[in-house]
C-alpha cells in the first residue's frame, strides 16, 4: 500500500520520503521484512540523546536536510497509517534512519 501511495504522490510531485521495504508473509501471524540500515527505533534515539532527537540529527550529519526529510516522512506515515486505520503505535515501532527518514513497522492492528 505504501508504494502504491507514494508512487501517485510522486506522479504529482509530492515526495513525503516514505521508506520503501519488502514484506514475505509465511502465515497469517508471522514472516520476514527486509533490512534496513541505518535506524533506529525512536525509544533508542531518545534513551541515547537525553530525550532530545535534534541532538540525534545533528550527529548525523547536516541536520536543516534530516529535519526536512523527517519532517516529510512524519507527514506522510500520519496521514497513511490514519487512512490505512493502523493501531497499536509506539515508539519502538517507529523508527528513523540516520538520514531522517521516518517509517513504521509492525502492522499486526491494521484496517480496523
Amino acid at each position: 500500500m505504501f508504494s502504491i501511495m507514494d508512487k501517485f504522490l510522486k506522479e504529482v510531485n509530492i515526495n513525503l520520503e516514505f521508506t520503501l521495504y519488502k514484506v514475505c508473509p509465511c502465515t497469517p501471524s508471522d514472516g520476514f521484512t527486509e533490512f534496513v540500515p541505518n535506524c533506529k527505533t525512536i525509544r533508542k534515539i531518545l534513551k541515547e540523546n537525553n530525550n532530545n532527537i535534534l541532538q540525534y540529527f545533528t550527529k548525523n550529519g547536516n541536520a536543516e536536510e534530516i529535519v526536512e526529510r523527517y519532517i516529510r516522512s512524519c507527514a506522510g506515515y500520519s496521514a497513511a497509517t490514519y487512512i490505512l486505520g493502523v493501531g497499536d503505535m509506539h515508539l519502538e515501532n517507529i523508527m528513523i534512519k540516520s538520514n531522517g527518514g521516518l517509517f513504521h513497522l509492525d502492522f499486526g492492528y491494521i484496517l480496523g
